[in-house]
């Protein structure tokens, strides 16, 4: 076989391998643990994102003021009364820390409005320290402060969460970062 012709073989081959293995990488890197393809929601008023599996939906925080979030959720809302059966809702709320010198100190001075605190832990989030509390009544809450404010994250119901998507959940939590 000529030099030519196998030139003519190998480059393609070449080729075709090279942009294999890019499109592979690419589509790697757009899926995180659980074998899940993932969106990702940006926040460009508080200044963070967060990734969620590409089935599920956002429902972004337009008015930005506290007690209003962002809502992501495993399920349709505008086609649901209430939560389906294995549903999950995650909402980001932010709230101002006040007075409070740090997330401790806003912890004890806003206690769950409904509800005990069954437990509470610390965990980094985005790099920094945060408490996870379990609360009988509001399910698992997320509190992350940054410049002076706290970032709130709610899982409700708190069954679906346990039974389903502890892994999922633990999953969208290490993507949250803050942008600005």
């Amino acid at each position: 076989m000529s030099k030519k012709k196998l030139l003519l073989i190998i480059l393609p081959l070449s080729l075709i391998i090279v942009v294999g293995g890019l499109l592979g990488t690419y589509l790697y890197l757009k899926r995180l643990p659980g074998g899940i393809s993932w969106n990702e929601h940006k926040d460009d008023f508080y200044g963070y994102s967060i990734k969620y599996p590409k089935d599920w939906f956002v429902y972004p925080d337009e008015i930005h003021k506290p007690g209003y979030s962002t809502r992501i959720t495993s399920y349709d809302t505008s086609n649901a009364q209430t939560f389906p059966s294995g549903g999950l809702m995650i909402n980001i709320a932010v709230d101002n820390m006040g007075d409070s010198k740090n997330i401790d100190d806003w912890v004890v001075n806003n206690p769950p409005p409904v509800g005990n605190i069954v437990s509470q832990k610390s965990k980094v989030v985005a790099g920094i320290n945060s408490i996870v509390q379990t609360t009988s009544e509001l399910g698992l809450l997320v509190f992350i402060p940054k410049n002076n404010k706290v970032f709130i994250i709610q899982v409700e119901p708190l069954e679906s969460l346990q039974k389903n998507y502890v892994e999922t959940f633990d999953a969208i939590i290490s993507t949250f970062k803050f942008t600005k």
